[in-house]
């Protein structure tokens, strides 16, 4: 709110193009800066979806051609197309939340600010939030995202401010962040869930994505049964980790052997070899889950 001028700050400057935003208006300032407010019922007010999007460019004073422009193609990347004559009340939170990103994309804004965007979405809103995100930083948007969702940060953003009391504690890129633990527990924030996985592994290779995650692993199994690796004693074990299935076309590990003893090479595992299309091994003596 402080950048474009729904607040001012009380010390310092928040400086948008080279001008603090100190006795600008807030209907100024925010024809540079658009913000997404964290609850769409906080920012929609009109009675149709359609209504909503264009209020923004038409307060702007733009032509009618580049409204009807800037709408429709706000309207298009958001999905909301269909709903334009709809009452936004009569749509779900998860959907109200698009129609307010369609509104701030209307206004063509060279900042958008996004509040918790994924609250309250599925995987395929979060899956078009990330389009959208990719889009817009295509044509050369600049994009601030305020998140919780540390797997959408991981996913979707090359910088990451953390902040703590009220103030920046690391500034960097997911990798730096999201393996800087100390950071992390000072912010009460958790890893992205495959960074979890492989720490828990003692696989600590920087990893933020799901297919670094499974060619880390898949490489570790393939130096293990050469027996270029094994581990010993301090390695941190499964113990409390869930079982993941990644399909059957990868190579799958079973919980329960390689956990215990961890001073055992993979090769002394008495399932190598036997890996089954299931998520569960049949080996003699072994009914654990593969992962």
């Amino acid at each position: 709110k402080l950048f474009n001028a729904l607040h001012y700050p009380t010390g310092g400057d928040v400086v948008i193009n080279g001008k603090s935003t100190k006795g600008q208006p807030t209907a100024q300032v925010s024809r540079t800066v658009g913000y997404v407010f964290q609850n769409p019922d906080d920012q929609i007010f009109h009675s149709t979806v359609l209504a909503e999007v264009e209020f923004g460019p038409r307060m702007m004073k733009l032509p009618e051609e580049k409204v009807t422009e800037l709408v429709n193609y706000a309207l298009k990347i958001t999905g909301m197309k269909k709903f334009r004559e709809e009452n936004p009340y009569n749509l779900p939170l998860s959907v109200r939340k698009f129609v307010t990103i369609a509104a701030i994309i209307a206004m063509d804004c060279d900042v958008m600010i996004f509040d918790e965007p994924t609250a309250g979405q599925d995987f395929d809103g979060n899956k078009r939030l990330s389009r959208i995100l990719k889009e817009l930083s295509a044509k050369g948007k600049t994009l601030i995202t305020i998140s919780h969702d540390m797997v959408f940060v991981a996913d979707n953003f090359s910088r990451v401010i953390v902040m703590s009391n009220k103030k920046v504690i690391m500034d960097g890129t997911p990798k730096e962040v999201f393996w800087n633990l100390p950071v992390l527990e000072e912010a009460m924030l958790k890893q992205p869930y495959v960074s979890r996985i492989c720490h828990a592994l003692g696989l600590s290779s920087s990893v933020t994505q799901m297919d670094e995650a499974v060619a880390l692993i898949s490489e570790t199994y393939q130096q293990t049964i050469k027996g270029e690796r094994t581990w010993d004693s301090s390695t941190p074990t499964m113990a409390g980790v869930s079982p993941i299935g990644y399909g059957s076309g990868l190579n799958r590990f079973c919980h329960p052997c390689l956990r215990t003893p961890w001073a055992v090479s993979v090769p002394a595992c008495p399932t190598v070899g036997r890996w089954t299309p299931s998520f569960w091994c049949y080996a003699p003596a072994c009914s654990g889950t593969l992962f």
